[in-house]
């Protein structure tokens, strides 16, 4: 039994706030809380870093429907080299946008000059995000007034839990992906 989680036929479900994660385990590999192990967190943000502040905090705010909590500039100019361990890194604006329990923290840095990243879903470091929407094709159309693009075509998943939802990629310039899926009905997230 993991501490504060409640288990339900081998599947661990954790009340509260988190997500609605949960942790399925067979027998052989059923968590447990070890001398030493981090026990007591909280997931803050999600963070990404962009070439464009402006345009990715009107993606956020304007198509996927998040609200800005804040945008600031570094309070401690030596904070994000401190933390990445990128000597002389600094962020030219820091904005953080949140709806519901999630929080994206964008980052623009100042210096040093970014590099693209060309990680393919395969490669390990890439990340995506995914999304469920009610129309998958004028989603795709309209992230692409922010700068993302299909990756393909819409794919009907065909088993699973997402069995016949449309689903794709949209990819953006600066290295990541959204992930859109979603029915052919009208009440999904978005």
């Amino acid at each position: 039994m993991i501490p504060g989680g409640i288990q339900h036929g081998g599947t661990f479900s954790f009340p509260g706030k988190v997500l609605g994660w949960r942790i399925r385990a067979s027998p052989a590999t059923t968590p447990h809380c070890y001398s030493g192990t981090v026990s007591r967190i909280r997931f803050e943000h999600v963070g990404l870093t962009v070439s464009n502040l402006d345009q990715m905090v009107a993606f956020f705010t304007e198509l996927l429907g998040f609200s800005v909590k804040a945008r600031v500039q570094p309070f401690d100019p030596l904070a994000v080299s401190g933390i990445t361990g990128i000597d002389g890194a600094s962020a030219r604006e820091v904005a953080y946008l949140a709806r519901g329990e999630m929080t994206f923290e964008l980052l623009e840095y100042r210096t040093p000059p970014p590099q693209r990243s060309h990680l393919r879903p395969c490669d390990p470091g890439y990340m995506h995000w995914l999304v469920e929407v009610e129309d998958v094709p004028n989603t795709t159309k309209r992230a692409a007034q922010y700068g993302f693009v299909a990756v393909n075509a819409p794919y009907r998943v065909a088993m699973g839990p997402n069995a016949g939802k449309l689903g794709t990629y949209l990819r953006h310039p600066d290295g990541f992906s959204l992930e859109v899926i979603g029915a052919d009905v009208i009440g999904s997230v978005l």
